[in-house]
């Protein structure tokens, strides 16, 4: 009986090597190969990789953090923190794919049997893989790169798949993954197309159909079309098992519906976002915005305040206590409690510490309120607190930061005029006054050093007994003790939690203890700072000295002069500010009045009055206006402000002039590109007395010098180049000019070969002021070409080929422009980065079509990031940047 067992497991074991032995093969299609592949693909390699995809996903899902003062993004996978944290994963997922598609693809046919086949059958014989886990572990490979943010590789499987895999459901995966990959290469006309593809498509499986709507979705907010979101996120919501993901497209949809001033609905969906227990941090959210987004007009908001209270009241709202004031605030703005609103927001900036989001938002509306009253200098210096930490994402970023900028300069006016009043007022004093004056300002300032000394040393003694205290508790509950500071992540905590008591939250910048750096910065060019530095040592710098005080007054009549000189300017500067920078017209009128009021008959008066007459007009007071009128023709009759008011065609003959200047001068320059260098220099001595006033004058002088050089007066060119320069240092053909009199005046040209010297290492030094190299920014693939020399439609045309070829689904543009004269410039874009465009370079280069029948004389070609594209542009030194390329992008990879 045991021989007879053993027997049969021998029969057994030799079986079960025949089955291995022959299921190895990827050469035979069995039922035998095609089941041992099918098995040990997907539970070996595929198993593994995609348990290491699910870990990286479920790693961005919880450790990138959601900033909830900004419009939340459908998924969290955008950004770099999210690819740069999930590598490791990909990377495994990647390689378990590649090894199922090398050692398990069975492409081999079956053998046919003989007979009529079934439509199944006859299928079956059709299909491109008989192993069923290999076009699934080329979607998990496309998915691991495109969360590795590597679109270019990622796109590639997905278009495998949608090519090669065209009669399984596969393919809809790869068409959904492609739409979003194009969404984060912003190439947005080739992801609608891909919607609209998917939205037509009769057999689109079910179980995609809520990847579709997410992906459709972040279509949408990605350009911020909110509205048109919407549909979709209402389709997510529905199609989505997971009540995570609900909870998210739903905050979403209360997001875009509180921006798009839809408060019912919003409060609604927020009120259903806190009903699906999310996370504590957007529940916290859901709450606070149901409260902002309260409509003062549709419902009584008494219930939400004792909400609030209540939360203020939870120890586990500590941390949050800003953001519950900050919607306190927000009630009481809508109700008009314009007192209490302030009050409210002013307490949200105190509790804030650590929350920089809120910290802007809370500046953003206190400068908002001041703004509207009109307080622009208490607005001012919100709106300035307020972009020190605001996220450069959010919505009114730029327009603050322009606004803010407006006031900064209206601001900084008003100061110097305030500040010169002062000054002059305390210099006029007699000594006694004046010295008692200053010696309370030092004794107020000695007692307010005392006072802040004591608090310190009180906070100190705080902050010693709770680190203390907390030293106690670490020791004994987290076992801490002994770890490098930066190894303990509650000490780390910690020191975060003190330096944002201290210092509150900074941006990591030069000088970051300055609150306010844009305040304290003037922005001195070169030449003041070198004058700043050179008086830095002649001023007294102890502001407890009499002299410290004394050193701005103006204290003789040049000073007085000076100081007069100060506020005039600033006055008429205030003006323009109120009119062209905020559209004050009312504060603008103000200044000018006082301008020519304080200082009557200066410089500025003029222009004040006519801007004043503008402004009436602005206002629709007619009756101002024509006072205005009449003052300034009276008192400045032959100024261009009086004739333009006494002539209403005095601005049409002047254009009308300028009209034929400008046809004068294109007929001159025909006759410089017909060589007739004589006759262009007789038409600009006509223009000279014909046009004299003329905004071209000088480009018809410079149309002299260069006939005046191509007819060999060498000196002669130098003298008018020195001329117009001199005559007319803003025209915008200063440059060239400059360089052409820097040429002929520094002798870099060869008397004995008439060429150019070139010093090679000085041209590379040229290039790196020029240009930087950044490999992660977009590039682009650039051919110059001599257009007399080389046909540029039928080049245009091979590389166009070449693309579709090599790169059938990828959108890239072909577009061309003239450079410089007969130079053409060919551009193709773009590239994600350095790597793809140089990969595209050298694929291009060995390509024997495109540049076939070309010589290589008469054309270059390379490879340029968006930033070096406007210099190069600029610059147009085409061996400069050649050297530039050869250096950077092909020395430095060895290629």
């Amino acid at each position: 009986m045991l021989q007879y067992r053993a027997h049969i497991h021998i029969k057994l074991i030799v079986f079960f090597a025949l089955v291995v032995m022959l299921g190895c093969t990827t050469q035979k299609n069995t039922v035998v190969t095609r089941t041992y592949h099918n098995i040990t693909s997907h539970y070996n390699a595929y198993f593994n990789g995609y348990e290491s995809l699910k870990a990286g996903v479920k790693k961005i899902e919880k450790n990138v953090p959601d900033n909830y003062s900004l419009m939340l993004p459908v998924f969290k996978h955008s950004s770099t923190e999210a690819a740069s944290s999930v590598v490791g994963e990909m990377d495994k997922a990647i390689k378990k794919a590649s090894k199922v598609i090398t050692m398990h693809s069975i492409t081999v046919k079956p053998k046919r049997r003989r007979g009529e086949k079934t439509e199944a059958q006859e299928a079956f014989y059709n299909r491109k893989e008989y192993c069923n886990w290999v076009d699934d572990s080329h979607l998990m490979m496309g998915n691991a790169h495109f969360y590795k943010h590597d679109y270019f590789l990622a796109a590639q499987s997905y278009v495998y798949i949608i090519q090669q895999y065209s009669d399984m459901s596969t393919k809809y995966d790869g068409l959904v993954w492609l739409a979003r990959t194009y969404i984060e290469q912003k190439n947005f006309r080739r992801a609608k197309e891909l919607l609209d593809q998917i939205e037509a498509e009769k057999e689109f499986p079910k179980r995609l159909t809520n990847a579709f709507a997410t992906t459709y979705a972040d279509f949408y907010m990605k350009q911020k079309k909110y509205s048109d979101a919407i549909p979709m996120l209402e389709l997510a919501i529905k199609t989505s098992r997971k009540k995570v993901e609900r909870a998210r497209y739903k905050y979403i949809l209360a997001q875009i519906n509180q921006q798009l001033g839809n408060s019912v609905e919003a409060s609604r969906l927020y009120a259903d976002v806190v009903r699906l227990n999310p996370n504590y941090e957007m529940a916290f959210s859901a709450k606070i915005n149901r409260a902002t987004s309260y409509d003062a007009g549709a419902g009584d908001s008494r219930e939400i305040r004792k909400q609030l209270n209540k939360m203020l009241k939870d120890d586990k709202n500590i941390e949050y206590q800003d953001q519950i004031y900050y919607a306190l605030a927000k009630i009481n703005e809508k109700e008009n409690n314009e007192k209490e609103a302030i009050e409210y927001y002013k307490l949200s900036a105190e509790k804030s510490m650590a929350n920089a989001d809120q910290q802007a938002l809370t500046y953003m509306a206190l400068g908002d309120i001041y703004f509207s009253r009109p307080d622009y200098i208490l607005s001012q210096a919100y709106y300035d607190s307020c972009l020190s930490v605001l996220n450069a994402e959010h919505p009114r970023y730029e327009n603050l930061k322009l606004l803010s900028g407006n006031l900064t300069e209206l601001v900084g006016y008003i100061t110097t005029v305030e500040r010169e009043d002062s000054l002059q007022k305390v210099a006029a004093m007699d000594d006694r006054a004046r010295n008692t004056m200053i010696d309370k300002i030092i004794e107020e300032l000695k007692e307010e050093e005392r006072r802040v000394k004591e608090m310190e040393q009180q906070r100190r003694m705080n902050a010693a007994m709770f680190e203390q205290d907390s030293r106690m508790n670490r020791g004994s509950s987290t076992g801490g003790g002994g770890k490098w500071y930066f190894y303990n992540p509650q000490a780390v905590a910690l020191g975060k939690t003190q330096f944002a008591n201290k210092w509150g939250t900074r941006k990591l910048a030069d000088n970051w203890r300055r609150k306010n750096k844009s305040v304290v910065d003037f922005g001195l060019g070169d030449e003041e700072m070198a004058n700043a530095d050179s008086t830095a040592e002649d001023r007294v710098e102890d502001n407890k000295t009499r002299e410290y005080y004394l050193q701005d007054l103006p204290l003789t009549d040049s000073a007085v002069a000076v100081s007069n000189e100060s506020i005039k300017k600033a006055l008429y500067k205030l003006g323009l500010a109120y009119k062209e920078k905020l559209k004050d017209y009312p504060k603008a009128i103000e200044a000018y009045k006082t301008l020519n009021k304080r200082f009557p008959g200066s410089e500025y008066e003029l222009y004040a009055y006519y801007d004043i007459y503008s402004l009436y007009v602005l206002l629709d007071d007619q009756s101002n206006a024509d006072k205005y009128k009449a003052l300034i023709i009276s008192k400045y009759p032959d100024s261009k402000y009086a004739l333009i008011l006494k002539n209403p065609d005095y601005l049409k003959n002047l254009a009308e002039n300028q009209n034929k200047a400008q046809k004068f001068y294109e007929e001159t320059y025909a006759q410089y590109k017909n060589n007739n260098y004589a006759e262009v220099i007789s038409k600009v001595n006509q223009a000279d007395t014909a046009f004299a006033g003329s905004e071209l004058m000088p480009k018809f002088l410079f149309l002299r010098a260069l006939s005046t050089g191509e007819m060999g007066d060498t000196s002669k060119v130098k003298a008018q180049l020195k001329y117009l320069l001199k005559e007319y240092p803003g025209s915008e053909v200063k440059e060239p000019a400059s360089d052409i009199l820097a040429v002929l005046t520094k002798g870099e040209v060869s008397e004995a070969t008439g060429t150019e010297i070139v010093n090679e290492d000085e041209i590379v030094e040229e290039a790196e002021e020029i240009y930087s190299y950044n490999e992660k920014q977009s590039h682009f693939y650039i051919v110059i070409a001599d257009g007399k020399q080389v046909d540029i439609n039928r080049l245009k045309f091979n590389i166009a080929n070449f693309n579709i070829d090599n790169y059938s689904m990828i959108d890239f543009n072909v577009s061309a422009i003239v450079l410089d004269k007969d130079v053409q410039m060919i551009t193709v874009k773009s590239f994600d980065n350095a790597t793809q465009a140089v990969n595209y370079f050298n694929a291009i280069k060995d390509n024997s079509q495109v540049y076939a029948n070309i010589n290589s004389d008469n054309y270059d070609h390379f490879v340029i990031s968006s930033d070096n594209y406007a210099a190069f542009y600029k610059d147009k030194d085409i061996n400069k940047y050649l050297k530039y390329f050869i250096k950077h992008y092909l020395e430095s990879s060895g290629k």
